[in-house]
């Protein structure tokens, strides 16, 4: 049979998991009739019988990572067979999003995050699992969206506080943390809640509300529904994603719903008239326009 010229470490077996002799000169491995690789610290033999094979295929989330069966390296949960040198060695967890910040009380938090092998190749499963510091709702593990990309949605308490949310396992994992802040009273639909020492305080976001459709007296047909798209802005540009109440003629309707653009609908009624429609709250921002409805 041809001999492979592949050099791994030596390893021991303990308890069923293999660990490599580490070393840093020759004389710690005399013992074992072996010499040192200086570039892995590692005693170093000739492996003669073909490549290992990889152990990081799918196992469940108790157990993912575990070689299976005949693999050269089984390895516990978290860990991956680093076939070159037979060494089991710790996957690589990244959280990619959310970036860590202030969220509403009571979120739910979609994370994702990406998982990579000892040679920075994805790692490829059907789940992780999943943690965080308790009173986070967790998911049953964070799923594939991807190769080595997995994701799952937490959900943060409804009080005060900072919370982390983890991807992965027991010394193979990252981790985000995010912050929810109550205010008492309530604020404003137009207001933020931001921290101020141990409790919170409302701050006005500043915002714009821009029309963009209808057009200020556009006519529109009777009988028709007349769709609505608003453009919303923060003093400072930041993020807002909360709906916009909308009136028609004074009279509360569904409100317009947050997306690039905000957007919603109104049936024009059989009547030529001229209807108000206002964008805002009362109180607080807002934006108005006209619409004549031609009735024929």
């Amino acid at each position: 049979m041809r001999r492979h010229a592949l050099v791994v470490g030596l390893l021991f077996a303990t308890s069923g998991c293999v660990t490599a002799i580490a070393c840093d000169q020759d004389s710690d491995c005399h013992a074992f009739g072996v010499v040192c690789d200086l570039s892995l610290h590692a005693c170093t033999i000739a492996y003669d019988g073909g490549t290992p094979v990889d152990a990081g295929d799918d196992a469940g989330v108790a157990d993912a990572g575990a070689s299976d069966a005949g693999h050269p390296c089984p390895c516990p949960a978290g860990q991956t067979c680093r076939p070159d040198v037979m060494m089991c060695q710790p996957l690589a967890v990244h959280v990619l999003s959310p970036a860590a910040g202030q969220v509403d009380p009571g979120a739910q938090v979609r994370v994702v995050a990406s998982v990579t092998d000892w040679d920075g190749g994805a790692w490829v499963a059907s789940r992780i699992p999943a943690g965080g510091t308790a009173g986070v709702s967790l998911p049953a593990a964070l799923n594939a969206l991807d190769a080595g990309l997995y994701a799952g949605t937490f959900g943060v308490p409804a009080g005060s506080g900072t919370w982390s949310l983890i991807a992965g396992w027991v010394g193979a994992n990252d981790s985000v943390k995010v912050t929810t802040v109550v205010c008492s009273p309530s604020c404003n639909g137009w207001e933020a809640c931001l921290p101020a020492g141990d409790a919170g305080a409302c701050a006005d976001l500043g915002l714009s509300l821009t029309w963009l459709a209808p057009t200020e007296g556009q006519v529109v047909p009777a009988n028709g529904t007349v769709g609505l798209s608003l453009q919303v802005a923060t003093a400072d540009g930041g993020a807002f994603s909360r709906p916009v109440p909308l009136s028609v003629d004074g009279v509360s309707v569904s409100p317009l719903l947050p997306g690039p653009m905000w957007t919603g609908s109104f049936d024009a009624g059989s009547v030529s008239a001229l209807v108000t429609l206002v964008a805002g709250w009362p109180g607080g921002p807002g934006s108005t326009v006209h619409v004549a409805v031609d009735g024929g």
